[in-house]
């Protein structure tokens, strides 16, 4: 045994020093291609879907204990990423601002995904490919910081295609890798609601796999330890829904889940238009998919039954309304390891077929410089697709323009609580705090249970809608998008029918203002530097954005009042001119401008004020002026039913109204 320990020492440290030099090069390449991930993200700042603040107003109430709730009243469960929700809760806990918080969550988990594809991958080509791949996608960089859970949903899913792979391929399953992909099949459950078909296609994988390798099947032992946490944890979401919620299942699957020939077209056509924004190397990873199942099952069948389920589901479901494909990133991360296990294989054929006649490591050589030339041809239009999108703009967001007049209205009318009913249900409400109705029934309980009739023909999750619902709240505010006159959903077009939503509200001119970010943006980021060095960076001015909103004239929480014999008329009512526009103060009133130039009316319907007070009905009457100002003259008439109120002064000097109260004559 003495004569053989120095052959075995010399193979030994060879191995060794072979396994540091591809864990050093995975380390390389993953800090480098970290890197690369940052600065691409980086051109999409600060990008934030609304939906992502749906999920955030559910994380602040919850940190605030009022819940996992969107709204006062009886709870709904408006989102669809549990785990995701209760780890931003999580670092919000910790003291960090909430969209910080999932933008953290999203570098984290694309990295995570950087690693594991580091982590199995064995030549520096194929790893190469796959993190140049993944890291210049397009959908990768702008859901990064897009604040949704996908980046969550494809980590685990990263680190759980190869442990199926090694289910397939050990010959006795182990314990622990079993228990560690039911544990991120587990969390997938409760990341999003269609994790289980993941459970199901790794579950299809491993049986096909084994099955074609003549290996022996899983013992029952085995298979209730790899669907342990999937049941339980979808099994204990289903049973808090339950009884938290009193429901099956979540608003989300009520109003985006409508299968129809329609969302089947729509589904169909975002799958191929996410395959051509990654093309050509899309339709290359799907080639090498199939050809990893024929060839080496054990890598390729875990790729065709996730990638072939999750992309099936998509054309169920009708695709997704946001842009730059976000459902598209799971296929990303199938192609990635797609294109990392492929290329490895034909790597390794192609230099099998040189052997014959070359040396090793010269048909090594040129197996790989063969293989290098094929992916750079094929990189050359993939980075020029990629490169593409960051000229359409999808750093820039109407969501930000939502937070200027959002942040108006919790200023003007945060301690009055008034009731909002809203289109856009993140960002308004986020940052609003005001109680609100989603007028598209995502966070709704009322809503998504009257199931239109041509439902599977519209947009998915804007389908429904009920404007006699809405008008019976009676709500105080309505605001649809950041601040658009028209609302072109359901809710919308059957308010537009009602003479009740046009008699008891009013379009009202605000504007809000906010001061620049610190954060710097995105664009011309060497010219930035260059001005900084030089020492001429100017401040950027302030951002405003004009909106319009709807009050309830009448009856309301903001509207005109009528008490002790008063009328009582808040100036952002004074809406009769065009140019009449509603702003804060430096006390964080609203108020608005009067002068010659601007002078400001309004038309009270004192038919709609009659029987609240005595006084209604006098037919003179005379205004006060707050805050009370000499410039300031009020010419009262009577046109039919209604009183006219204007506001005119003499003087160019602009003068700040609050409000107007009429005192009857004695």
């Amino acid at each position: 045994m003495a004569m053989h320990t120095p052959a075995l020492d010399k193979t030994r440290p060879a191995d060794s020093l072979a396994t540091r030099s591809r864990a050093l090069t995975a380390w390389l390449l993953f800090a480098g291609f970290f890197g690369l991930l940052c600065a691409h993200a980086w051109q999409y700042y600060p990008f934030i879907a609304d939906d992502a603040l749906v999920t955030l107003r559910y994380a602040e109430r919850l940190l605030r204990g009022e819940g996992l709730t969107w709204t006062a009243g009886r709870p709904v469960e408006g989102y669809s990423n549990l785990l995701w929700l209760l780890l931003t809760a999580a670092l919000g806990r910790l003291g960090l601002d909430l969209i910080d918080a999932v933008r953290l969550l999203g570098l984290m988990c694309m990295a995570a995904v950087l690693w594991a594809l580091a982590r199995n991958a064995q030549d520096r080509l194929p790893l190469l490919a796959a993190l140049l791949f993944f890291t210049a996608a397009a959908p990768v960089a702008v859901w990064t910081v897009g604040g949704l859970e996908q980046p969550l949903y494809i980590a685990l899913l990263a680190f759980a295609i190869p442990l199926t792979t090694r289910l397939i391929d050990d010959q006795a399953p182990r314990p622990g890798v079993i228990l560690r992909l039911s544990l991120l099949l587990g969390a997938m459950c409760i990341t999003r609601p269609d994790g289980p078909l993941f459970t199901a296609a790794a579950v299809f994988a491993v049986y096909a796999g084994r099955w074609l390798s003549a290996k022996p099947m899983l013992a029952l032992r085995e298979m209730a330890l790899l669907l342990a946490l999937p049941c339980l944890f979808y099994g204990g979401q289903t049973g808090f829904r339950l009884w938290y919620y009193g429901e099956w299942v979540a608003n989300t699957a009520l109003v985006k889940i409508a299968p129809s020939w329609h969302h089947f077209q729509g589904g169909l056509k975002y799958l191929m238009g996410g395959m051509a924004a990654l093309a050509p190397l899309s339709w290359l990873a799907v080639l090498l998919a199939v050809l990893l199942a024929w060839g080496r099952p054990t890598v390729g069948l875990p790729l065709v039954a996730m990638g072939g389920l999750w992309a099936g589901y998509l054309v169920f479901i009708g695709g997704d309304v946001f842009r730059v494909y976000r459902h598209i990133l799971p296929l990303v991360v199938v192609f990635a390891f797609a294109i990392s296990g492929g290329l490895q294989w034909l790597t390794e054929g192609l230099q099998a077929r040189l052997q014959r006649s070359r040396a090793k490591a010269q048909a090594k050589t040129m197996a790989t410089a063969v293989a290098a030339v094929a992916m750079l041809a094929l990189f050359i239009p993939y980075l020029h697709t990629q490169a593409g999108f960051l000229a359409k703009g999808y750093h820039h967001t109407w969501v930000w323009d939502g937070r200027i007049t959002a942040l108006l209205l919790k200023q003007a009318f945060g301690e009055r609580q008034p009731l909002m009913a809203i289109g856009a249900a993140g960002g308004m409400a986020y940052w609003s705090e005001l109680p609100v109705i989603d007028t598209h029934g995502l966070n709704d309980y009322h809503i998504p249970r009257i199931r239109p009739p041509d439902l599977g023909q519209g947009w998915i999750g804007h389908e429904f809608g009920d404007a006699d619902y809405v008008l019976s709240r009676k709500p105080d505010l309505m605001v649809w998008h950041t601040g658009r006159l028209k609302n072109p959903y359901r809710t919308g077009r059957q308010l537009e029918q009602r003479e009740a939503f046009h008699r008891l509200y009013t379009v009202v001119r605000v504007r809000g203002v906010e001061e620049p970010r610190r954060r710097p943006r995105t664009a011309a980021p060497l010219r930035r530097l260059f001005t900084a060095l030089r020492g001429e960076r100017q401040a950027r001015p302030p951002r405003a954005h004009h909106a319009l909103i709807r009050v309830r004239k009448y009856d309301s929480k903001l509207g005109v009042t009528i008490s002790d014999s008063q009328i009582h008329i808040p100036a952002y009512l004074f809406n009769e001119y065009a140019h009449t526009v509603a702003y804060l103060d430096p006390a964080g009133k609203l108020v608005i401008a009067v002068s010659a130039a601007q002078p400001a009316a309004v038309s009270i319907d004192t038919a709609l004020l009659a029987g609240q007070q005595a006084g209604a009905d006098t037919e003179n009457w005379q205004a006060t002026v707050l805050p009370p100002s000499a410039a300031l003259a009020a010419r009262i008439s009577r046109q039919g039913g209604n009183l006219s109120i204007e506001l005119t002064s003499p003087t160019a000097t602009v003068a700040e109204v609050t409000a107007v109260t009429l005192h009857p004559l004695d």
